[in-house]
């Protein structure tokens, strides 16, 4: 017996040498008669901040370190059995000093002959070091992911200018063809369509007729020409100071509405001038009317209006030209590709007018946006740089 004791206190003491210099947090936490921590190794001092003997002097202090969270959570895992198995547990405790430490516990949960929980019993590694370095990476990761997108999506816009640059070549070259293939034809047709009406002013009403039709549809085939000849053509931009006033007037003054179509403009006096080429703001603010015309063939109103917006990053205070219809509206499926040169919708479309109004806006160092609610209408805002 005498052997036997030695061996067990030699054991004894070789285990709480053990437990006494290692790093790990070695404990023994007793739920009978009241929840106690019965023991605890020196090193919970250099992870949590407290001596074992504040700690086992104390059970409400026991109850504080153990995260609000965390100590949630205990109840269900002790009822799920978790602490039986040797798998690490993730457990967040509260050092003394407030600050949160992540550990590891591998814990062993006693049992009586019962089958009542009395203790359990275990280890704890700080791994706070670990999981800022896991945080860390993870934030490292995830500013990866948004550069890669980022990134991406600038490759799929770069793509996009490009294949629109490559489409705007192309319709260059067909431009030119057109236009050296058609005019000479036009030309002829529309010299024979005078010289008939020359020689048979009296002619039948019904050839009267048909000579008018071949007229229209000529200047709308030279129109189209024009058009393709334009959106394909280098904008050469001659930027003065002039007032959205002017150009407005001007564009609304030489506009023939239909007579089921209200026009209402919303200038206000004291605007500052844009710097832009008058010409190109023109031509787009002329597309733009006749595009919210075509939206309302049973008729309504064409609002324009203008203001001093936002700040551009490069450019600052710009000026917001607005052209608003009550029109059919654009289903959100097509809103996305308004602005691409040869897409239309429309039976007589030809997918020009849009395409033109974003040429001729970004030209002269502006943007272009579209808003539209199908059966309530489209709103087209031009933002124009203003002159110094």
């Amino acid at each position: 017996m005498a052997r036997e004791r030695e061996a067990l206190q030699a054991s004894e003491r070789r285990f709480r040498l053990l437990a006494e210099n290692a790093r790990d947090i070695l404990f023994h936490f007793d739920f009978y008669p009241t929840p106690h921590l019965s023991y605890v190794s020196p090193a919970v001092r250099d992870v949590l901040g407290y001596t074992p003997e504040e700690l086992m002097a104390d059970p409400d202090i026991v109850l504080q370190i153990v995260s609000p969270d965390e100590g949630s959570q205990i109840p269900e895992l002790i009822r799920r059995r978790v602490f039986d198995g040797q798998l690490p547990q993730p457990i967040r405790l509260v050092h003394k000093d407030g600050r949160t430490v992540w550990t590891e516990q591998r814990s062993r949960a006693v049992y009586d002959d019962q089958g009542r929980l009395i203790a359990l019993e275990g280890v704890a590694r700080d791994v706070t070091e670990q999981k800022q370095a896991q945080d860390l990476l993870q934030q490292y990761y995830e500013r990866l992911e948004e550069m890669v997108e980022e990134r991406t999506r600038e490759l799929r816009e770069a793509y996009q200018t490009l294949h629109e640059h490559e489409r705007l070549g192309l319709l260059g070259e067909l431009a030119a063809s057109v236009g050296r293939e058609l005019r000479n034809p036009l030309s002829v047709i529309t010299n024979a369509v005078y010289y008939l009406r020359l020689i048979q002013p009296d002619t039948d009403p019904k050839v009267q007729e048909y000579l008018d039709i071949i007229a229209g549809e000529i200047q709308k085939a030279t129109h189209i020409i024009q058009r393709l000849v334009e959106l394909s053509r280098a904008k050469k931009v001659h930027p003065q100071a002039i007032s959205v006033a002017s150009i407005v007037t001007t564009v609304v003054a030489s506009f023939d509405l239909p007579a089921n179509v209200q026009m209402q403009v919303n200038i206000p006096a004291d605007l500052p001038p844009m710097w832009v080429d008058p010409q190109h703001i023109d031509q787009a603010l002329t597309n733009l009317i006749a595009n919210a015309v075509e939206a309302m063939p049973d008729g309504g109103q064409i609002t324009i209006s203008a203001a001093q917006c936002e700040e551009d990053p490069q450019q600052g205070s710009m000026l917001c030209l607005q052209v608003q219809d009550n029109g059919e509206g654009i289903p959100p499926e097509v809103q996305a590709r308004v602005f691409e040169p040869l897409y239309s919708t429309r039976l007589h479309g030809m997918g020009l007018g849009l395409a033109l109004v974003k040429n001729l806006v970004e030209a002269n160092q502006g943007r272009v946006t579209l808003q539209s609610e199908e059966e309530r209408g489209t709103t087209v805002s031009l933002y124009l740089p203003l002159g110094s």
